[in-house]
């Protein structure tokens, strides 16, 4: 009856939290049947709650994570009461037990992150369990013949692996092999000693680390919207592009064992700031993508649990659309680190950064030489690629569709959309002169102009973009021969229709939002 009284005044206080109790079978407490319970209700569910308390007996482990709140102070205080409690029931009343415990869940519920010492970091969001202190153990032993001393001493570096691979030691182990075949192709010990990037890339791939937040952590910010990935791609090799990346995580790591060792406490991963300002259509160029995430992969794949928080800012209206291609790749644990905001942006970085760390121009008193407001010394603002950049045989052809339109004609290549608010995105390119080109959509037996048709020479540079059909139906892309009485043009292309799926996905973006919906930041944006 006790306990179940604990429990049930800790539900009435906080809807964010996740209990798992695991029967301890005289062997060890059993992972494969552990009773888990997902709360989302402020109110008392009375039901569950006799259920929970049904199921708890005298030598259970009773393990909980809350989820960040965005209460008020008062609903915070009534939280960490009742979280106290329940830990001390958790740990039989041994309060030094107890208070270590707390410890590690104080910084969930406050959206914070408070190390105090390697033993005690267990990833983000994330607390100790025997399971996992196992995991730690078998994995070191099963590197013993593989990682250095310095890799095998070090918790933090060890554990990151491990919870990559949610503590399954087989593919942790799998994973830490591969990163370090791939080190030794790329060198990755000698980057930062000997490589030097790309002049395209250091000046024009956007992004820069500023200084650090609160915590100590490295803080980065990247104008994506400025990015030109389509210039950079053409103007320099694949392995160039891993390889900046590489130095790049390289340095975050010298600089955060610098600075862990100046403030006395271990300091982890990266706050980033990504900031959306100026994202279009250009955005979606598929190639582009592609390579972004590929390169997101490669860093998750050799630096893993790097990334403490990573907060969206200036989120333009395509973003369930950007999301939506993101999200397979995203755990649940790395949804938790998100924070989507609109404009108004400076008061959450500022709970999280310092004003002097973080650039003015958003809204930190951090400035460059010459009171540069963007910091320009230190964060790469992007930018068109000049043509001259450009490499021979750049354009990837295989991939695309090719047809002929003939001299004095049109073609109409049709595509349905089924969804209002779908994108249909393009892109195109002539062999040799140029083609005009619009947008048109059916109606009745007649084509409705959207984008006007426009001659455009594309025989250099392939030529995108994109449109919002607002209304579901049939459409087509027309590319126009009309003007030329004797020559005819062969088009590369490609295209495709991308659905949103905004209410599918808008439980997932609401959760990354601090204090809104989507449907409110999209209004203010639109």
């Amino acid at each position: 009856m006790y306990v179940e009284k604990i429990v049930q005044l800790f539900f009435f206080s906080s809807s964010f939290i996740h209990i798992d109790i695991q029967r301890n079978n005289g062997k060890g407490f059993n992972s494969q049947v552990p009773l888990l319970f997902f709360f989302s209700s402020p109110y008392p569910i009375e039901f569950s709650l006799k259920n929970i308390c049904r199921s708890w007996q005298a030598g259970d482990l009773i393990f909980f994570q809350p989820k960040r709140i965005n209460g008020d102070v008062s609903e915070r205080r009534k939280t960490h009461t009742w979280l106290l409690l329940l830990l001390l029931l958790n740990k039989h009343f041994r309060f030094s037990e107890t208070l270590a415990m707390y410890r590690q869940t104080y910084s969930l519920i406050e959206g914070k992150i408070n190390t105090t010492s390697d033993e005690e970091w267990w990833g983000y969001n994330q607390v100790r369990t025997p399971e996992k202190e196992l995991a730690l153990t078998e994995f070191r032993l099963r590197l013993k013949d593989i990682a250095t001393e310095k890799q095998l001493k070090n918790d933090i570096y060890c554990k990151r692996w491990l919870i990559a691979r949610q503590y399954n030691v087989d593919q942790a182990v799998e994973m830490f092999k591969n990163s370090m075949s791939l080190r030794e192709q790329m060198e990755a010990d000698k980057l930062i000693a000997e490589y030097t990037p790309p002049e395209v890339i250091s000046k024009y791939m956007t992004g820069g680390d500023i200084g650090h937040d609160k915590e100590g952590s490295v803080l980065r910010i990247e104008p994506w919207g400025y990015l030109d990935m389509k210039g950079i791609m053409y103007s320099c090799k694949k392995s160039d592009l891993e390889k900046s990346k590489l130095l790049q995580c390289e340095k975050h790591l010298k600089d955060l064992e610098a600075i862990s060792e100046k403030l006395g406490k271990p300091c982890t991963g990266l706050t980033v700031v990504f900031d959306m300002d100026n994202v279009g259509s250009k955005h979606m160029w598929k190639p582009g993508l592609d390579m972004y995430l590929y390169l997101v992969k490669v860093l998750e794949d050799n630096y893993p649990e790097m990334m403490k928080r990573l907060f969206v800012i200036n989120a333009p209206t395509l973003f369930p659309v950007l999301y939506k291609l993101v999200k397979p790749l995203l755990s649940e644990d790395m949804k938790n680190k998100i924070f989507v905001l609109g404009s108004d942006f400076k008061d959450t970085l500022l709970e999280y950064i310092d004003a002097e760390e973080l650039p003015a121009y958003l809204g930190g008193t951090k400035t460059g030489p010459d009171g540069d407001a963007k910091c320009s010394d230190v964060i790469c603002h992007g930018g068109e690629v000049p043509t001259e950049y450009y490499l021979e045989n750049t354009e990837d052809f295989e991939t695309m569709e090719a047809i002929t339109v003939g001299s004095g004609d049109k073609v109409y290549v049709e595509y349905k959309v089924e969804n209002e608010d779908s994108f249909l995105k393009w892109e195109y390119k002539t062999e040799e002169h140029d083609i005009g080109f619009g947008v048109f959509r059916k109606n009745g037996d007649d084509w409705e102009e959207v984008i006007p048709i426009e001659r455009r020479d594309c025989s250099i540079m392939t030529l995108d973009g994109s449109y919002k059909c607002k209304d579901p139906g049939t459409y087509a892309l027309c590319f126009d021969n009309s003007f030329s009485m004797m020559t005819s043009k062969n088009i590369r292309y490609a295209a495709e229709v991308m659905d949103p799926e905004v209410d599918k996905l808008k439980d997932d973006i609401n959760k990354m939002i601090k204090d809104s919906t989507w449907d409110e930041l999209s209004a203010q944006i639109s």
